[in-house]
């Protein structure tokens, strides 16, 4: 057992919170807490950081007498690179054997899944990642019949599931009692338009137009849902979500609530498919897992063995976990037999991730052993006490009493109530200038929060697929607030239309500096190329990033390593620290100072250059941070906002966040408005208790699935700022419930169509 001294406490302190205490209360007991437990941490409560001090002080008593050592997973390579960055200089010997700190990933495929893949299928993993292997193996599925393979199964089960005739939907869109609607689909599965589960049949639906039985108006709803439903099927466009998970133990593929044995037709054709990239060591994520289990069930003992390596282990993130690595991990460590101690740290109410687009209702964490940090040192009470009653499971005891909630720590010396700021589709435009005009009215700019954490505006939907946005339709995204917005990181594209962008666009998702390294060699390479600087002028071949590597060697050691050593301060500033400004402006300085100015013709006698078609390139700069577009705001001395999605920004600190409803269904504040009884001719609709107005939810087991979808964005944008929170509504959404939300301690602004006077 790892005895935590209260001097490695002290050390703890000093490294990681700038010599500040930990809590008795909290922090503390967890980081001598060595017992299998998991600890429900609050945003802004540093659950990371106490993560931190708990590994500090186990790296104080290595080496274990028994050569075991620990075991530290994350969800995301970034998550691990921000633990390696923290401990590394301090706490080497967690990063050598018997340890081990990375993904779950990459922990299931260094330990299981590749020795799986080789007995399996005589290749270790050479690649491991979803969109390569999806492409080929939809590839390869047009290739072959229809009805046999991929093309066919994929259409059965997503149509069926998408092209539903529900009593609701007539009662919705016919306006017409239950009785009625019943009756209609009665009907329609008489003259066999629908199943017996009341899904359309697709042969029927070409001739819908010419069948005399059915009125006009039903008609029309029936076309509508069979294009929905074939859009959903539409295989190039949604071939994303074309992954199957394989049960090797079964012999079966498993895709959502159905499977396909491999003894099928169309299992052994798609198994065969399949095979032809596993035999080239090409898995999809999901894959590995299948092969670890595999792996595991032919070699039990391998449990064992790992439970002897690893005394202890710590998942952090572990909300981001879906069900089938919880389980991996959970069968591998956690039974009667094992002495490893597992402790799971997280906030199973921003569970927003999933394998899908879809966000899940509940978490596939199931917290055991709870314990929790409720104290959040990044929210004020004001904002802290709004955040609570968007908290979808506050663990609620046996007596009623909620164990897991937001303790606001920070204090202002002028605290700032949450702005709720009404707008409608004509001063949308205008958002942007009273969110800066509210920073500036509570002086935000003088604070040290703003310089470290900026300003930003969010969204929980962000641009419009083409198909969605169609004329006429005046639903808002943040793209239509902000036209310029693009998630361009999401491409992982090499080249981009400035040198800031090239800063800042890259693939964050590569643990190391090489993907920073090669976008800046990139951002050199188009320079020279706006320039018409070529390395062979007659044949009209550019410098590319190994070229300008090779020049810069030829101009001597001396040079070649002042070089080296630059590019690798550049990159490392920026992928541990997020120095953009930094950096781009000391490579701005070099370019011009330096770069353009040597002998890239190689003549005896070089002419000296200035920058000139390339000026615009290197100056713009307009977009910051992975998904994120920077806006400056030309009124009221605020410079720049950065815009991005929910997704996008948690885990993130800000001084001032602006949370801007979106369309996504519904918006949000017509998402929390549930019904609990439909009105009647006598009784007006009941509605369940509403968020906004501070009201604890009741949503139903089973129900209110987009409801409590809304309260997790809902959750996790709101507990962003460390100052000002602003949450812009749709007037037509709030207009009866002003009174309401005002009471709930929001400030309310409605005055934005005549901001033009601030």
């Amino acid at each position: 057992m790892v005895k935590v001294k209260d001097e490695h406490i002290k050390l703890a302190q000093d490294i990681f919170i700038d010599g500040n205490d930990f809590d008795d209360e909290e922090r503390i007991p967890f980081i001598k807490n060595f017992t299998t437990c998991d600890l429900l941490a609050v945003p802004g409560s540093g659950k990371t950081t106490a993560l931190m001090a708990k590994l500090y002080c186990i790296a104080q008593n290595m080496p274990f007498v028994d050569g075991s050592g620990i075991l530290v997973l994350a969800h995301t390579n970034q998550a691990v690179y921000e633990i390696e960055k923290k401990l590394k200089k301090d706490c080497h010997q967690l990063f050598e054997y018997p340890n081990f700190i990375g993904t779950v990933q990459s922990f299931t495929n260094r330990f299981l899944a590749n020795q799986a893949c080789f007995e399996k299928y005589g290749s270790y993993i050479r690649k491991n990642e979803d969109d390569i292997p999806s492409d080929k193996l939809i590839s390869l599925s047009k290739k072959l019949p229809f009805k046999n393979t991929l093309y066919g199964n994929f259409f059965n089960q997503i149509y069926s599931r998408e092209a539903l005739i529900s009593t609701n939907l007539l009662i919705n869109e016919l306006h017409i009692e239950k009785k009625e609607a019943l009756e209609i689909i009665k009907n329609l599965k008489s003259i066999n338009i629908l199943t017996n589960k009341n899904v359309l049949i697709y042969k029927k639906c070409k001739d819908i137009a010419h069948n005399d039985q059915i009125s006009e108006a039903l008609k029309s709803i029936i076309v509508s849902v069979n294009k929905k439903a074939l859009d959903s099927v539409n295989l190039e466009k949604h071939s994303r979500g074309l992954i199957y998970r394989l049960n090797f133990l079964e012999e079966k593929f498993i895709y959502e609530n159905t499977s396909l044995g491999f003894n099928t037709d169309s299992g052994k054709i798609l198994l065969e498919l399949f095979e032809i990239l596993y035999r080239e060591g090409s898995l999809r994520y999901k894959d590995s897992f299948s092969f670890a289990e595999w792996y595991i069930h032919k070699n039990p003992q391998i449990k064992e063995i790992l439970q002897l390596r690893f005394k202890y282990v710590f998942i952090d993130e572990m909300q981001d976990l879906e069900r089938y690595q919880i389980d991996l991990i959970d069968s591998i460590f956690f039974s009667e037999s094992s002495n490893t101690v597992i402790q799971r740290i997280g906030d199973i109410n921003q569970s927003i991730y999933s394998s899908g687009k879809i966000i899940k209702d509940n978490c596939d964490w199931i917290p055991r052993n709870p314990i929790y940090l409720t104290g959040s040192n990044r929210l004020t009470e004001e904002i802290a006490n709004i955040v609570n009653y968007y908290t979808l499971d506050p663990h609620t005891d046996k007596d009623g009493t909620k164990k897991f909630v937001v303790n606001g720590l920070a204090k202002l010396n002028t605290p700032i109530k949450p702005h709720l700021i009404i707008f409608n589709n004509e001063s949308k435009d205008k958002l942007e200038d009273r969110f800066a005009q509210l920073i500036k009215d509570f002086k935000l700019n003088e604070t040290s929060s703003a310089s470290k954490n900026g300003y930003h505006i969010i969204s929980w939907s962000t641009e419009w697929n083409n198909d969605e946005q169609n004329i006429g339709n005046e639903k808002i995204r943040l793209k239509d607030i902000f036209p310029n917005y693009s998630k361009e990181t999401k491409q992982k594209k090499e080249d981009f239309d400035s040198l800031y962008k090239h800063l800042t666009l890259f693939d964050r998702e590569k643990l190391t500096m090489e993907a920073i390294r090669k976008s800046i060699l990139n951002a050199f390479s188009r320079i020279l190329r706006l320039e018409g600087i070529y390395i062979d002028f007659e044949k009209k071949r550019y410098f590319r990033k190994s070229n300008i590597i090779d020049f810069m060697k030829s101009q001597g050691d001396e040079y070649y390593n002042r070089f080296k050593s630059n590019l690798y301060l550049w990159c490392f500033k920026i992928v541990s620290n997020n120095d953009i400004d930094l950096v781009y402006q000391e490579i701005k300085k070099f370019i011009e100072s330096e770069f353009i100015k040597l002998n890239w013709d190689n003549f005896d006698t070089s002419k000296s250059r200035s920058i000139l078609k390339s000026k615009e390139f290197i100056e713009t700069k307009h977009v910051i941070g992975q998904g994120d577009y920077l806006v400056k705001s030309n009124k009221n001395s605020i410079n720049e906002f950065n815009l991005s999605s929910i997704h996008a920004v948690k885990g993130q600190t800000h001084c001032a966040t602006m949370y801007i409803e979106s369309s996504y269904h519904e918006y949000e504040t017509q998402r929390l408005k549930v019904a609990s009884k439909l009105a009647t001719k006598a009784k007006k609709e009941e509605l369940l208790p509403n968020p906004l107005f501070n009201e604890f939810h009741s949503y139903r087991v089973g129900k209110d699935s987009r409801a409590k979808q809304a309260l997790k964005m809902m959750y996790v944008g709101f507990s962003r700022p460390t100052h000002l929170l602003c949450f812009a509504v749709l007037k037509e959404n709030i207009k009866n419930d002003i009174d309401k939300i005002k009471e709930a301690g929001w400030v309310i602004i409605d005055d934005l169509i005549d901001i033009d006077r601030i």
